[in-house]
Order: structure tokens, then sequence, then C-alpha cells
């Protein structure tokens, strides 16, 4: 493609590995047909609704869209997720596969909530009408 063909320009490239937290700013990405590989592959479950936490669930989730997740390798097609470590605005890390990741989460949100890489079979997300 000329640039007399080109119809935009990519000017940065992003990827969220957990839902509703800031992500990190790539230089590549593999690009699949869900997506962007390892977009949003994480959320965290609200473990007394059952629902997936958002930035709809600010009430709930004050500071949600303070915490910042990447990936402590980048995923690639065919393999399992790798982990993913959360730096929570308290200057806190925590990661997927710490032992006691679920609870650094619930204790800093104040409500019990699981990090999880599939969402329940009847998951829900709150939605603004």
């Amino acid at each position: 493609m000329t640039t007399q063909n080109a119809i935009g320009q990519v000017a940065g490239l992003y990827r969220y590995p957990v839902k509703s937290m800031a992500g990190e700013t790539l230089t590549q990405a593999t690009l699949t047909s869900a997506g962007l590989l390892g977009d949003r592959a994480y959320a965290l479950i609200d473990v007394e609704t059952g629902k997936v936490v958002s930035a709809k669930s600010t009430k709930l989730f004050p500071g949600v869209l303070l915490c910042q997740a990447s990936f402590v390798a980048p995923p690639s097609v065919g393999n399992p997720l790798p982990a993913v470590r959360i730096s929570l605005p308290d200057g806190v890390q925590v990661c997927s596969d710490d032992e006691d990741c679920d609870a650094e989460l619930s204790n800093h949100f104040g409500r019990e909530v699981r990090l999880a890489s599939s969402a329940p079979k009847d998951f829900t997300i709150d939605h603004y009408y």
C-alpha cells in the first residue's frame, strides 16, 4: 500500500489484559479473529453478585480504573495465557499466579472478588441505558 491509498495511521497500540483496568502500551501485537490477543483476557468477578466488575461498577469498586494490568510475558496463539501483574494505586503489585491474588484484590476493594480468565456461565455486566 502506498501512502496515497492510506486511510489511516496507527498512533498508538494498547492492550488491556484485565477488563476495566488501565493497560499496557505495545510496540507490536497479534491480531486474531477474536481481536487483539490477550485484550480483556482477565476480569474481576464480584463474588457476592456474580457480576463482572466493569467501569460501570465504580460505586462498588472505586478506583478500578486506577489499577494497571500487564502481562508478565507476551501471550501467544495456542498457548495458555501468561500471568498478569496488577499494580494497585497504593503501589502494591499482585500477580494472577500469586497464591494470595484474590485476597489482595479483595482487601484492596473492600469486597470479595476473584480474578478469572474465563467468564462464569451465567455472568452479567452492569449496563447503562
